[in-house]
């Protein structure tokens, strides 16, 4: 299905199959999320029903160092 889908020639017989299966995932991965939100994007939304304008509030909020992005302390704090 890949190889029809993202044009490409994943056949054992291959010389370079191990190469096109790489090139593939990427090619599918890159197409694949661009096609969804990004965790980011899906916190920002958790985080406006919870009356926080974004992750940077949430952050500030919450005595977190943070810079408006996720990281572990972030995770930590939603979740505990």
């Amino acid at each position: 299905m890949a190889n029809k889908y993202y044009g490409s020639n994943l056949t054992i017989g291959n010389n370079n199959f191990f190469e096109s299966c790489k090139a593939v995932a990427v090619k599918m991965t890159n197409e694949e999320v661009s096609k969804h939100f990004t965790l980011e994007e899906i916190l920002n939304g958790v985080l406006a029903g919870k009356g926080y304008d974004n992750i940077k509030v949430y952050q500030v909020a919450k005595k977190i160092n943070g810079n408006g992005s996720l990281n572990a302390d972030t995770w930590y704090s939603l979740f505990n």
